[in-house]
């Protein structure tokens, strides 16, 4: 779905970003520094600059550990609470951006460093069970533990019930901005392939 959303993010802007971030949870299955480079940039596009800093930092860090492995992935605080793994992490064999485009995203990085516009945070929503500030993509509070239901389209958490929408067929959820994305360009369920419609 993520390779869908990428190859038309005209269709799916909001979707791919969500997309970006959840998928990062599952850096030790696939390869994380391209997930980390996906969502860096999207979230630097969208204007989301807390999240670009720290993403596309992380990357970097990955990208100096590809080039030689004798460099150690050091944890990331502003990642502890988070579901992206810190350790054991999958990447690619190789580099996947040349020099130049790694010395664009560290000019990037120096420059976002020194811009006190916005902070070098990720994007927090408080839990609905304890109030704790948790990342916007975890489906898990990492605090008490409540579980989030999952969009079926973007793999975010949803928090408010009254942004959740189903499939009539298979009764799968999704976040209503994300469904109607899906939807109005698939008209089918991502999960059962039914034809569905987009609410209002």
């Amino acid at each position: 779905m993520k390779l869908t959303c990428k190859n038309n993010q005209g269709n799916y802007k909001k979707t791919y970003y969500r997309l970006c971030l959840s998928v990062l949870s599952y850096g030790d299955i696939i390869k994380l520094d391209l997930a980390l480079l996906d969502a860096g940039l999207i979230c630097r596009e969208l204007g989301f600059k807390g999240n670009a800093f720290i993403l596309l930092n992380r990357y970097l860090d990955i990208y100096e550990v590809i080039e030689d492995n004798s460099n150690k992935l050091e944890e990331e605080g502003e990642l502890k609470d988070t579901e992206i793994p810190q350790v054991d992490v999958y990447m690619s064999e190789s580099n996947i951006i040349n020099a130049q485009n790694k010395k664009d995203i560290h000019d990037w990085i120096v420059k976002a460093n020194i811009d006190k516009s916005f902070e070098k945070t990720l994007t927090r929503k408080a839990c609905l069970k304890c109030n704790k500030n948790i990342f916007e993509a975890n489906l898990k509070c990492k605090s008490c533990n409540f579980q989030y239901d999952q969009c079926v389209v973007s793999g975010f958490p949803i928090i408010k019930a009254n942004d959740a929408v189903g499939c009539s067929s298979c009764g799968k959820k999704a976040l209503r901005e994300c469904w109607n994305e899906w939807i109005g360009a698939n008209e089918q369920c991502p999960w059962c392939k039914s034809i569905q419609m987009t609410y209002k």
